[in-house]
């Protein structure tokens, strides 16, 4: 297909489908620094069922504007291999499972909250940083993998749309989030403020 893409498009990068999708791959950061008009995975039959293609497409992230009403903010009720800094946003990573459990004042319905903004910068300068974010539904005891999802977070303030996360519009109530650093020999020290849910307003 190589010859048939070159003489179709002006700009071609390619990459082996399982470097791209790997955990800890570049395929978001890829994405978002070339700007593609198209975007083509191809791969034999024998690896169409490989568990990488399982996964839901990573949540849609908008820059913060004008435009977001925060609703209700988060409140940090346990730490995990984390310590924190001189300040209430500074953290330095101190064990190989870091995350955050954040609790809510109010119970959220999940379909009348657009955005959760979040703030995280790294002292080293890191530009984004692999995150996982859960979160406990209705009743549910403890948080699970089935509620979750991972994304490589662009350092800085971002919201993250709600209505883009697999399964978050089915809950009935959102009771606590945790998010997860999963930085690996970098990001280690950084900055961050309480997650905030707010809402879109025109």
């Amino acid at each position: 297909m190589s010859p048939l893409m070159a003489a179709t498009f002006s700009e071609v990068l390619q990459l082996h489908w399982a470097e791209a999708i790997k955990p800890g791959g570049k395929f978001v950061q890829l994405v978002e620094e070339w700007e593609p008009d198209y975007v083509f995975f191809t791969v034999v039959e024998r690896t169409s069922r490989n568990p990488q293609f399982a996964l839901y497409p990573p949540p849609v992230f908008v820059p913060l504007g004008s435009k977001f009403k925060p609703i209700q903010t988060t409140t940090a009720v346990g730490l995990n291999h984390l310590l924190q800094g001189t300040t209430t946003d500074e953290f330095q990573i101190i064990g190989s499972d870091p995350f955050f459990d954040f609790t809510v004042s109010e119970i959220i319905k999940p379909k009348e909250v657009d955005y959760l903004s979040i703030s995280l910068s790294c002292a080293d300068g890191s530009q984004s940083v692999p995150l996982q974010l859960f979160w406990l539904v209705d009743d549910q005891p403890y948080f699970d993998e089935e509620h979750s999802t991972r994304f490589l977070f662009r350092t800085g303030q971002n919201l993250i749309n709600l209505h883009t996360l697999p399964k978050w519009d089915s809950a009935k109530s959102i009771t606590r989030i945790r998010i997860d650093i999963d930085a690996l020999d970098s990001c280690t020290h950084f900055k961050l403020d309480n997650p905030t849910f707010g809402e879109e307003i025109s």
